[in-house]
């Protein structure tokens, strides 16, 4: 893991929003491409990438770097959040 990213990950663990918003920003063109593979509609879009950031911030101090990279990590859980929403969605 790079310095930057490493400096990132302690802030997130403290729940500074400076380095939340930095990690958001970082990820996010890729985040965002992901979520589009699932919608059209980019409220859709945002709703799934937000809702896996969440997630992702309320959860980062049970990221283990022995299990893989974070940015893995973020891309995982983003990914279920827009399945999640995918399921919703199917529901109505």
């Amino acid at each position: 893991m790079t310095d930057n990213l490493n400096i990132l990950l302690k802030g997130c663990i403290r729940y500074d929003r400076l380095s939340q918003e930095k990690l958001y920003q970082q990820v996010y063109p890729d985040l965002f491409a992901l979520c589009h593979k699932f919608f059209d509609d980019e409220h859709d879009i945002l709703t799934a990438l937000n809702n896996g950031m969440m997630s992702v911030f309320n959860n980062i101090e049970k990221y283990d770097t022995r299990k893989g990279d974070l940015y893995g990590w973020i891309y995982s859980i983003v990914r279920n959040a827009a399945i999640s929403v995918v399921r919703i969605k199917n529901e109505k």
